[in-house]
């Protein structure tokens, strides 16, 4: 699951279930009706603004992949993170690897944060570096960003 900031246990909880009914076209009514019948419990309120920051959160990130590489993702695809994180900015990517000891493709995500906004070239040259190193992937591709947290301490 794209971690979405600012939705309920409950979400987290129904996330696969929600994910598909919203892809199919369901509205939010009808899903939560399912939810209903399907014995997941959803206070009508908290379902949709869970819903509605869900659907915020895929249209902002969606954006970041029409970043060009030499400039940064805009200070508007940065949401609050509320979990920990030692830097200001983190921006999770997606990328296809060779398993090394298999051969199996695989594909993974990683999270790699800064104090500065860097550019997406920048970023991207981290998680090359990191992948390299810590988990010995030394062919990847697809690479794209799905996520950009800034840290609560750093928010106006």
């Amino acid at each position: 699951m794209p971690f979405v900031v600012g939705v309920s246990a409950n979400f987290r909880t129904a996330f696969q279930y929600i994910k598909g009914w919203l892809a199919e076209g369901l509205s939010a009514n009808e899903t939560l009706e399912r939810l209903k019948q399907e014995g997941l419990g959803y206070r009508r309120q908290n379902f949709l603004q869970d819903v509605k920051n869900y659907r915020e959160s895929l249209a902002d990130w969606e954006g970041m992949k029409f970043t060009t590489q030499d400039n940064a993702f805009g200070q508007d695809r940065f949401i609050e993170a509320d979990r920990y994180q030692a830097r200001r900015y983190g921006v999770v990517y997606k990328y296809d690897t060779l398993d090394p000891y298999s051969g199996e493709m695989l594909t993974k995500h990683m999270t790699v944060y800064s104090d500065e906004r860097l550019s997406r070239g920048e970023w991207e040259e981290e998680v090359s570096e990191v992948a390299r190193e810590n988990y010995e992937h030394d062919d990847i591709w697809g690479l794209q960003p799905v996520e950009a947290y800034e840290s609560p301490e750093y928010r106006r």
